[in-house]
């Protein structure tokens, strides 16, 4: 009787309903950018990715309701001051 004691496992893959969309492209981006620590020039100087710019820009904040019982947003980056 021979057994096999040895196996190799596989990697596992996971899918994610819309990252083909803006914001998952945005985000895989954002966090391989990260990763790799990737530079890049521009007329200001090097410049590198952060993850709370990407964070700044594209959430948004309920701020309450209107006078009709809508909720009102606004985008996180239009309440805190950018420098």
């Amino acid at each position: 009787m021979q057994f096999k004691t040895e196996r190799k496992v596989g990697k596992t893959g996971v899918m994610l309903v819309g990252l083909g969309g803006n914001n998952g492209c945005t985000c895989v981006a954002g966090a391989l950018a990260n990763k790799l620590n990737i530079t890049w020039e521009t007329k200001e100087g090097t410049q590198k990715p952060n993850y709370w710019g990407s964070l700044l820009m594209a959430s948004t904040v309920k701020l309450g309701n209107d006078r009709t019982g809508n909720s009102v947003y606004t985008p996180m980056h239009n309440m805190l001051p950018l420098l």
